[in-house]
């Protein structure tokens, strides 16, 4: 459940964590898949991490990240978009990763939740190259209710 404040936002906070007996590195990824791409990042907060964001509105961005040029985003979509495709999302791209065994990175992504969108997924990607999980993926159902979260 994803309960959004009375302007439309929230934040969702991911954990990775490292369950393994040795340092890992690793890359992930966190994709908002939603109908007509109505779930907008607007900010990333990570303990360690860099983080990259796509998004469809960079307008929205808030924080301090490296965002997409507005040309990638066109170019993305003439290549990609067709009539048929009714899912899309924004996606935070996490590199440089490197955990040590039994810790935790936290991840705090806000979001900002277009009007008339009851629901929508998340698809998290991890790649662990040594073998800590390997290559795995994830993925949330999100419901959405309005108007619970404390307004920030």
């Amino acid at each position: 459940m994803i309960n959004l404040d009375r302007r439309g936002r929230t934040s969702v906070p991911i954990l990775i964590a490292n369950r393994g007996k040795r340092i890992a590195d690793y890359t992930a990824t966190i994709t908002f898949y939603s109908e007509g791409g109505k779930a907008h990042i607007t900010d990333v907060v990570t303990e360690t991490l860099p983080a990259y964001v796509y998004t469809d509105r960079p307008d929205l961005v808030d924080g301090d990240l490296g965002v997409a040029d507005r040309r990638i985003v066109a170019a993305y979509d003439e290549y990609l978009m067709d009539e048929a495709m009714t899912h899309w999302g924004d996606v935070v791209a996490l590199t440089d990763g490197r955990l040590e065994a039994s810790l935790f990175e936290v991840v705090v992504i806000e979001l900002e939740i277009e009007a008339d969108l009851d629901s929508f997924f998340v698809v998290y990607s991890l790649d662990c190259a040594d073998a800590w999980t390997g290559a795995r993926t994830f993925i949330q159902g999100c419901r959405v209710t309005r108007g619970h979260a404390d307004p920030r």
